[in-house]
């Protein structure tokens, strides 16, 4: 979507009618994949964060005082 360039990769001929249709693409594009990478930043936050969080520990909180 982002380039444009369905016929080298894909061998499909050119999808949009209008230059105008071409010019959405790009920009739905330019959305998803800044979607996408915003939530895989926070997918491998969270796992990392999940990596080097010791098994059983209590966290130093107010609120996990007994």
């Amino acid at each position: 979507m982002i380039n444009g360039d369905f016929e080298t990769l894909l061998g499909i001929t050119n999808p949009w009618t209008t230059a105008a249709e071409k010019s959405q693409a790009r920009i739905k594009g330019i959305v998803l994949l800044s979607v996408f990478m915003v939530l895989s930043v926070i997918l491998i936050t969270a796992i990392i964060m999940t990596i080097k969080t010791s098994p059983g520990g209590i966290p130093d909180d107010k609120e996990w005082d007994m």
